[in-house]
This record gives C-alpha cells, structure tokens and sequence, in this order.
C-alpha cells in the first residue's frame, strides 16, 4: 500500500524544487547575453527537469517556463546578430563560402528565435540585412544602399502605423524601382514598378490573375544573363491603374541572384527612379514639324 505523504512533507518538497528552480534561472539569465546558445541550451536543461518534479508548485511551473522561452529568444536573436555581423566581414572580404556557412548557421539560430516568440521587427531587420549581406561584394555596397537599409530599419514602427491607419500591406524589405524586373506570365513579359527580395509591383497587368491567385513565373531584367523560376501569391490587383502585386512569402534567392549581377555590371539596385532616356534621332524626326 503507497504511503501518504503528510502535507508538512509535501511543502518542504516544494520549497525545495521552488528554490531549486530559481536559483537555476539566476545562473541561466546572465547566460542568454554571452552569444553562446550551445552553453545556454545545456544549462536550461536543468531547470527543465526541475519543473518536472511531480512536486514542484503547478502555479509556478507556467511562470518558469515563460520566462525560459523568454530567455532563448533573447539568446537566439543576439546570436543571429552576431553572425550576421561575422558574415558581413567576409562578404565584404570576398569569402563567399565562409558568408555562406554562417549565413545557414543564421538560418538555423533565426527560425528558433522565430519559434520562442521573436516579433516581426526582428524578423524584417534580419530579412533586410541578409539582403545587403548577399549584394555585398569584395569592393562594398553602394552608400545609397546603407543609408535605405538604415532609413528602412529606423522606421519600421512608424510604416507599420502608418500602413495600418491607411489600410495598405505592410511592407517587409527595401523596395528598388530601378533596374526594373520582368516578370514573363504566360508568354507576356510585364515590367515592374517596384520590387524586392520579398515581392513585386507590376505594371499594365490585364492577364487572368487575381488577388489570392498562385503563380509561377520566369523573373529576369534586361542585361542581365541570369534569371529563374519564382512561386508567388497576387495579395493585390487593382483595375485601374491594371497593378498586379505579388508576394513569394518568403526571400526570393532569384531577385537576390538578380541583385547581385546587377551590381557586378555597375548598375546596382537604386530606389529612384533612373533618369529619362535621350529621344532617339528617328523618334526627333518623326516629332519634327
């Protein structure tokens, strides 16, 4: 027959595994700060099997366990930071193989971040950085560039407000309206407006698409010898002025790809729109009284 256990036994019990607990998360918090999510992941260990103890306070238990996740998130994000930091320098350094080591390492560390309750802002900040990471060559990136991914990420509370009391999508990357992309549906080759490594505006769209349609399409700029395949989902169309918006949901590695050859050719990816071209003599002629 189980022997019961006496309320006086079962809260010095509790007392034990509740002081247990705590003094494992004092240990645990200053860990999440010092970029190395291998340490922090052992020791939270403990304070997992702490909270395991059939005797452990039940109110608690949720408590510790908020507090765990809050703490991986924290390591998470400044360890994806960091990489992203260490991948800047090789980029710029012309090690391609090693930014992209750490890069898939950023991958990693950014999607446990994501699921321990990283925000949206973190998520765009990343998005954004990766793309400048990827455009970044031995020689550098633009100046104008810096200073968009900078504006960009300063304001990303205010667009997001703003989108929201407008009522518009809210944007997630750096919009680039030249070079301009084309995107061939169907045969008919449709130019961009803006893009970026997350979407696309088109322009004098009249196919069958509509908004909430799914559509892969080939995706190239004039000049440039690469290109690819792209999968993406219409989240607007507007009839007039016949737009066509689309969103790949994720980054686009082919409009990454496109970006990087475009500044490999010295025309890198500008947010103003390039000047007119000169007339052409035919088309002065033609124009002539």
């Amino acid at each position: 027959m189980a022997q019961v256990m006496d309320s006086a036994s079962r809260f010095k019990l509790e007392e034990t595994a509740l002081r247990q607990a705590e003094a494992a998360m004092r240990d645990l918090r200053p860990l999440a700060e010092v970029l190395y999510p291998e340490v922090f992941e052992e020791h939270s260990k403990v304070i997992v099997e702490i909270l395991k103890i059939k005797e452990f306070p039940h109110q608690r238990r949720k408590e510790f366990t908020e507090e765990l996740v809050g703490l991986k998130k924290i390591c998470y994000q400044k360890y994806v930071e960091n990489l992203l930091n260490q991948a800047s320098e090789f980029a710029r350094n012309g090690n391609d193989a090693a930014r992209n080591e750490l890069l898939g390492k950023a991958k990693q560390f950014f999607g446990l971040a994501l699921r321990h309750g990283a925000g949206p802002e973190f998520k765009m900040a990343v998005e954004r950085r990766l793309a400048i990471i990827l455009m970044t060559r031995q020689q550098g990136i633009d100046d104008a560039t810096k200073r968009a991914a900078t504006r960009k990420l300063a304001d990303v509370a205010a667009e997001a407000e703003m989108n929201r009391y407008h009522g518009v999508e809210r944007r997630r990357a750096i919009r680039y309206v030249s070079p301009h992309l084309v995107a061939d549906i169907g045969g008919v080759g449709y130019r961009t407006i803006n893009w970026s490594v997350r979407g696309l505006l088109l322009e004098d769209y009249d196919g069958p698409l509509t908004e909430g349609s799914r559509a892969k399409f080939y995706l190239t700029t004039p000049g440039v010898v690469v290109g690819g395949w792209v999968s993406c989902r219409v989240v607007r169309r507007d009839e007039p002025p016949r737009t066509l918006a689309v969103d790949f949901g994720e980054m686009c590695t082919v409009v990454v790809d496109l970006a990087v050859a475009m500044k490999r050719q010295d025309h890198p990816p500008s947010q103003d729109a390039p000047p007119p071209s000169p007339p052409s003599p035919d088309a002065m002629v033609a124009r002539a009284p």
